[in-house]
């Protein structure tokens, strides 16, 4: 489909992450030349037939193909862009749909001098057999004439033939039956998700991101080549080796010593390893550097600003590793060699508070700060935000952990630059900076009250999120 302000196309997204998808989509479309949201020209959805929000097949308007294609070179939730050709609820439906397509869109691709393949795709359930899916192969011929030859190996062009059809245990019980057949405009490669693969990187921990969710934070924050990536709570730097395989220079900072001081354990062949250790295996360029500090006292120069493209983080929020900030105490230090400064705990709102400060300051104008915060029903609240004058929210998407608790991935970004005099006043009002979400490793590790059928007492405070093919997406 196309018009005057674009072309349509339909974006088929895999079932997984579903808080993500426009985000990513709409992070990547501006990466790539879009409009920003919000402006004329920018990127627009269309409801996907039923208006069921969970569907993978929606519609995007893009100012061109060629967009779509640049999306998909970095996508990690999108199966794929597709020119529809028709779509309907019954076979005939579809039919009646392709045949009134233009032929002057359609007779390119089907010439003698075009090689396709055709790719049968069924959500909710498979096909029955290869049998099955080459029957409907066959009905395709009878009003779509494939002139050209059939090549199953990098062909001149790619056609899909999607079926959907749900049961109440896959798919999705309320998606009504529907076909869809159309042509490839672009696929996602989606290799770097093997070739990062956790379980066969040299150095993890408990807290090393998934793979998938490391470059979705990169994607949002617009990580590119040449731009200077920060990471303020490194840990095992996980964050910074995705930034880094985009090209970007990278710097990280924890304050725990011992990934300072490139500290190693015995990886799984009995060598020692370390952070960088990753780098190493995947070829890619090291940090600029690792320094030992926190968000509460930046080490940086006094008046260092606009100096970072993007801050991508997983700040500690207590429930994995426990969070700390430096303390000042008057000693006296005898040897700077062998000192570490003491540490305190670090409450959540006031560790989410400097953070947001740190990037107003920090961040050149079009930067954007992308980290992670812990929800949960009844400490959650929209207006205690950690926000700033300058940082505009652009993304606020929600991923389920368990019942207790949820996580949220935040993206701001800096849209004017920073004022001394507006900034005091925010640092003056901001006051104490305590959150109900301060609250929230007593939530997940204090017993549920239950009544005696083994109910929970408090339903309410517990995250309720539908089942998609047995699992929590």
């Amino acid at each position: 489909m196309s018009g005057g302000a674009g072309v349509t196309v339909m974006c088929y997204f895999y079932h997984r992450k579903l808080d993500f998808r426009h985000a990513e989509v709409e992070a990547l479309a501006e990466l790539v030349g879009c409009p920003k949201q919000g402006q004329p020209g920018a990127v627009a959805w269309g409801q996907p037939h039923g208006g069921l929000w969970e569907s993978p097949f929606w519609y995007l308007t893009l100012p061109t193909l060629a967009h779509a294609a640049a999306i998909a070179e970095r996508a990690m939730l999108v199966k794929g862009f597709f020119e529809l050709w028709g779509e309907g609820s019954s076979w005939e439906e579809m039919r009646e749909a392709v045949e009134r397509f233009p032929d002057e869109r359609k007779l390119p691709y089907l010439g003698e001098g075009n090689s396709f393949k055709v790719h049968c795709e069924s959500f909710g359930t498979t096909f029955g057999s290869h049998d099955e899916m080459c029957a409907h192969i066959a009905k395709l011929c009878e009003f779509i004439t494939f002139k050209g030859k059939v090549r199953l190996k990098k062909p001149d062009h790619t056609f899909w033939l999607f079926r959907v059809h749900s049961t109440k245990e896959h798919g999705i019980p309320e998606a009504e039956d529907r076909w869809y057949f159309g042509r490839q405009v672009a696929v996602p490669d989606r290799s770097i998700l093997t070739r990062y693969e956790l379980a066969k990187r040299a150095y993890i921990g408990t807290t090393s991101m998934e793979v998938e969710l490391a470059h979705i934070m990169c994607n949002c924050g617009h990580v590119r080549a040449g731009n200077m990536v920060y990471d303020p709570f490194v840990g095992t730097g996980g964050l910074l080796v995705a930034a880094a395989h985009y090209g970007a220079v990278t710097l990280g900072m924890d304050i725990d010593i011992r990934v300072v001081r490139n500290q190693s354990k015995k990886g799984q062949k009995g060598e020692r390893v370390n952070l960088y250790s990753n780098f190493k295996q995947y070829g890619l360029s090291d940090p600029a550097g690792l320094l030992r500090a926190d968000t509460h006292r930046p080490p940086f120069r006094a008046g260092l600003s606009e100096w970072l493209d993007a801050i991508v983080c997983d700040p500690p929020y207590g429930i994995r590793e426990s969070a700390r900030k430096s303390e000042h105490r008057d000693v006296t230090i005898t040897n700077l060699e062998t000192y570490i400064p003491s540490t305190q705990p670090y409450h959540l709102g006031e560790c989410l508070f400097d953070l947001v400060e740190f990037a107003a300051r920090s961040l050149r104008v079009g930067g954007r700060l992308v980290y992670w915060m812990p929800s949960a029903p009844g400490l959650y609240e929209a207006d205690e935000l950690p926000c700033h004058p300058i940082l505009k929210l652009r993304h606020n998407c929600e991923q389920y952990l368990t019942s207790r608790y949820t996580r949220r991935l935040m993206t701001l970004e800096k849209v004017a630059a920073l004022d001394e005099g507006s900034a005091g006043a925010w640092r003056a009002a901001r006051g104490d900076a305590i959150m109900k979400l301060d609250a929230i490793p007593k939530r997940v590790f204090e017993v549920m009250e239950k009544d005696e059928d083994g109910n929970p007492l408090h339903p309410e405070l517990l995250a309720d999120k539908k089942r998609f093919r047995g699992k929590q997406v």
